[in-house]
């Protein structure tokens, strides 16, 4: 007889919820014994203390930062040295020529231009 694997005691795939219990022991600690226990465990020691220390300990010379920066913010990089004059209509006329054919193969899912 094949099982369907929706209902047949055969089935791997099992309908019924089962109840998992889990026992944990362990003692029960007053404020005091647990500062006593733990002691170790400043919190000025902490990994996230630690890391704060070596973040200010850390120089980052002002060429890494511009180089860093600009990375990220490319615009800054070129900017300075952009030739509005002459640039600015031949930029404008792209950027309509762009927006005029990628609108309406965006909205309409022609993506194959």
């Amino acid at each position: 007889m094949a099982s369907n694997h929706h209902g047949d005691q055969d089935s791997p795939i099992s309908r019924k919820r089962s109840h998992v219990q889990i026992e944990i022991n362990r003692p029960i600690y007053t404020e005091h014994e647990f500062q006593k226990g733990y002691k170790h465990l400043d919190k000025n020691d902490s990994n996230v203390n630690k890391i704060k220390k070596k973040i200010d300990k850390v120089e980052v010379s002002p060429r890494c930062l511009w180089r860093t920066v600009s990375k990220l913010v490319p615009i800054i990089k070129w900017l300075p040295k952009y030739k509005i004059r002459s640039d600015i209509i031949g930029d404008t006329l792209s950027g309509i020529t762009t927006a005029i054919m990628r609108v309406p193969q965006g909205k309409f899912g022609n993506h194959y231009m």
